[in-house]
C-alpha cells in the first residue's frame, strides 16, 4: 500500500503568519492535533499541539514567553494591579505570536508513492505524528498515526 492511498488529501494548513490564537482555533474546530505551516503554497514548516506546548513552557530567557507559575499568578494578584497587567500583557503576547515562532522548521516529508512502511517506520523513528506529503515540492497531503491505524483495519 503507498501513501498516496492512505494520506490526507488538501489537508487543513496554516498561513505562515497566523496567530497561536488562529492555530488553536483551527485545532479545535476540526479536531486535529498539527497542520502544515505554508507561504506561497509551499512548506515551511509544521505546528503540532506539541509545538505550542513547547513555545508555552516556562523560560525566563531565550526568547520565549515567560508563564508564570499558578502561585507566582497568585501571589501578583495579591501584591500589585500593575504585575497583573505585566501578566496579562505576556499572555497577549503569547496569543499573538505567530507561526512562524512556534513552527518546527525541519519537517520530515514523504512522496506519495512512498510506501506506508516508510512512513511508519520515519514516524516511529521520529516519534512524529504527522508526516507532510510532497510532491514536485507541493504539499499533496499529510499522513497522521490516525491514518497509519486506520490503514490496518
Amino acid at each position: 500500500m503507498l501513501v498516496k492511498d492512505i494520506m490526507t488529501k488538501d489537508p487543513k494548513t496554516i498561513p505562515v503568519d497566523a496567530t497561536i490564537h488562529d492555530i488553536v482555533e483551527l485545532f479545535r474546530k476540526h479536531r486535529i492535533r498539527g497542520a502544515p505551516v505554508v507561504k506561497k503554497h509551499r512548506l515551511v514548516g509544521i505546528v503540532t499541539e506539541y509545538d505550542l506546548l513547547d513555545f508555552m513552557e516556562l523560560h525566563e530567557f531565550g526568547g520565549k514567553l515567560w508563564l508564570p507559575a499558578p502561585f507566582d499568578f497568585i501571589e501578583a494578584v495579591l501584591d500589585a494591579k500593575q504585575e497583573v497587567y505585566e501578566v496579562k500583557k505576556e499572555f497577549e503576547k503569547l496569543r499573538n505570536a505567530t507561526a512562524e515562532k512556534v513552527m518546527s522548521t525541519d519537517v520530515v516529508t514523504v512522496a506519495p508513492t512512498a510506501h506506508v512502511s516508510e512512513v511508519a517506520d520515519l514516524m516511529t523513528e521520529g516519534n512524529l505524528t504527522h508526516v507532510p506529503v510532497v510532491e514536485d515540492d507541493k504539499l499533496v497531503g499529510l499522513v497522521t498515526r490516525s491514518d497509519l491505524i486506520k490503514s490496518l483495519l
